[in-house]
């Protein structure tokens, strides 16, 4: 019986994220413009991180102008495709993400900005960052990619042929 709590927890632990991500995507169309045009981390950071942000400032370019494609490619329909919509959040999740690496890690430098500490966190930031942005750049692909468009069309296809069988 406690496993099947535990399991009964689990799934609604599950759906709750599941909820979470595409709320944070559902949102992000309505941003993408004004976060492409927003001020760059590069020129806010201390030195040893402005290639980072650089890399990061290039990912929020990409991303804006993935929910761009998006909104024109599938208009408000875009809401209606869960897959895309799981992996725009997955790609707003690991760019803001990346965001507060880069942003914490230069405030640590402010606080110490010579030293083994200061290295250290320098080597930190840098290797989060390269996970993290290997999460972005997957995530906007995968919303881009051949497959995702037939896998869209299929879904829209269905759709449409539910509601006609439905009038």
């Amino acid at each position: 019986s406690r496993l099947l709590v535990d399991a009964r927890v689990l799934s609604i632990f599950e759906g709750a994220n599941e909820l979470l991500r595409f709320h944070i995507s559902s949102a992000a169309l309505g941003f993408a413009t004004s976060l492409a045009a927003g001020p760059r981390l590069t020129a806010r950071v201390d030195g040893r991180l402005s290639a980072l942000a650089h890399a990061v400032d290039g990912h929020i370019v990409a991303y804006a102008q993935t929910i761009e494609a998006l909104r024109t490619r599938y208009g408000i329909r875009v809401a209606d495709h869960q897959s895309l919509l799981a992996r725009l959040a997955d790609a707003s999740i690991g760019l803001f993400t990346l965001i507060a690496v880069v942003l914490r890690a230069h405030g640590e430098l402010r606080v110490a900005p010579s030293g083994d500490r200061a290295e250290q966190v320098v080597r930190l930031a840098h290797h989060a960052a390269e996970s993290l942005s290997r999460t972005v750049v997957a995530s906007i692909a995968a919303t881009t990619g051949e497959v995702t468009e037939k896998r869209v069309g299929l879904i829209s296809d269905f759709e449409y042929a539910e509601i006609s069988r439905g009038l």
